[in-house]
């Protein structure tokens, strides 16, 4: 467990995930700190686009803070709307000794915090400590929505239901939803959650990129509030305020947190797993269900798969992935390109036939009086020659064809000679006549 903390302090995140189905905008062509292997997680950077000190009610993000316990950052948020047990991710019968501390935290009252941006702000504060990763070839608080370059877009029919999925890089508890937005319209959070997408898978499917096992379902929590379809985060967190590292005695703190944070097990916790020995804030969905991420020390080659139900209405969009967080004060969001069709895969134009090849080069026919008949001398006029030239051009008596320059015979005092297969006359010292 000492290991765990120390890579958790090491890595300097605590939550952190992306969109990995469609492969989104986020997930760059190089990266300062990749997950690794099968890891989709955090593809080219893509975990680092989020948004920091965003409660429930408030105008806007703080884009600044570390507390587990914080207070809002502004002087009216809301009353929390998600109470329930069932769809609660994080201390949902409030057992902690510092009471309902997730109070005012994005899950409480999914789609009602502030984000800086509906495609995650880079390293998600203004002013990032030595902590804080910056997507690589980009700036601290650069807004998805307007430096991330458009990708190839995933095509959807339109009518259907559509694959998407996403992967944890670290646990922080929540739910997330799948949004819409026509690319003719500017990319707002506004005109995300006006187009909200529901599901239209009952059970959530997890999928291993490692190929280690197939596709399987898991038990899936949905929230459906102010007419938006949430699903629960289906991986839960240790059975502790902190997620992880419940029970132990080191006073070790994240250092994405600041202060005091108590590490006491609850007492009431779902059934144990090998990450968790003293319990889940919830029961996972299968064994391995209740991982922390590679930026904890522990990599998952997983992604939390679901089928969403695509609009009617053919056209071109940005997919955004908003992850509300309960533990924390946080929303994660990744964007990717979609074209809805009514043909899957779009009828391509169609390929026009191959040019016909020319027709092969007919060779010329013979012409009379060409080639070496051209200079054929049958009589031999003109002997005895005196330079090689005169053999040449008039020193064969008789051709061998009527296309090709081969003599068969040579008059007197020139020489029949080959080269190649040709034979042709030509004079040698001893024919030349003084």
């Amino acid at each position: 467990m000492k290991a765990v903390i120390a890579s958790l302090l090491a890595t300097g995140a605590y939550g952190h995930g992306s969109m990995t189905f469609p492969r989104p905008r986020n997930a760059g062509t190089s990266a300062v700190h990749p997950s690794p292997g099968q890891d989709r997680s955090c593809e080219g950077d893509a975990c680092y686009w989020y948004q920091v000190g965003c409660y429930i009610g408030c105008p806007e993000c703080s884009s600044q803070g570390k507390s587990l316990y914080p207070k809002p950052a502004c002087s009216n948020p809301i009353e929390p709307t998600n109470n329930d047990p069932n769809t609660r991710s994080w201390d949902p019968l409030t057992q902690s000794k510092q009471g309902d501390f997730t109070k005012y935290n994005p899950w409480r009252a999914p789609g009602k915090a502030p984000v800086v941006d509906p495609c995650g702000d880079a390293s998600g504060y203004k002013n990032p400590g030595a902590y804080a990763e910056i997507p690589k070839g980009y700036k601290a608080f650069d807004k998805g929505s307007e430096v991330l370059p458009e990708g190839k877009p995933t095509y959807w029919k339109a009518g259907g239901a559509a694959e998407v999925g996403w992967a944890l890089s670290a646990q922080h508890g929540g739910g997330y939803s799948y949004r819409l937005c026509p690319k003719s319209l500017a990319l707002t959070e506004a005109c995300f959650q006006a187009h909200h997408l529901s599901f239209a898978n009952k059970n959530t499917t997890v999928r291993y990129h490692d190929g280690s096992r197939k596709d399987f379902q898991i038990p899936t929590t949905d929230l459906i509030t102010s007419g938006q379809h949430w699903r629960r985060n289906p991986i839960p967190g240790c059975a502790c305020d902190i997620g992880q590292g419940c029970g132990t005695k080191d006073d070790l703190t994240h250092t994405h947190v600041e202060g005091f944070v108590d590490r006491t097990p609850y007492p009431i916790a779902a059934p144990a797993t090998a990450n968790c020995p003293h319990g889940t804030m919830f029961p996972a969905g299968w064994p391995e269900g209740s991982g922390h991420g590679f930026l904890v020390g522990e990599s998952n080659t997983f992604s939390v798969m679901d089928e969403v139900q695509v609009p009617n209405v053919p056209g071109d969009y940005v997919l955004s992935w908003r992850w509300d967080c309960e533990e924390t004060d946080q929303v994660w969001n990744s964007c990717a390109d979609i074209t809805i069709t009514t043909d899957i895969p779009p009828t391509p134009a169609p390929t026009p036939p191959p040019p016909a090849p020319p027709p092969s080069p007919t060779p010329p026919s013979p012409t009379p009086g060409k080639a070496c008949k051209s200079t054929e001398n049958p009589t031999c006029k003109g002997t005895p020659f005196s330079s090689p030239k005169s053999c040449w051009y008039g020193g064969c008596k008789k051709c061998h064809d009527d296309t090709t320059f081969d003599c068969d015979e040579c008059c007197s005092g020139c020489t029949r000679t080959s080269k190649g297969s040709t034979h042709y006359c030509d004079m040698k010292a001893s024919d030349v006549v003084v």
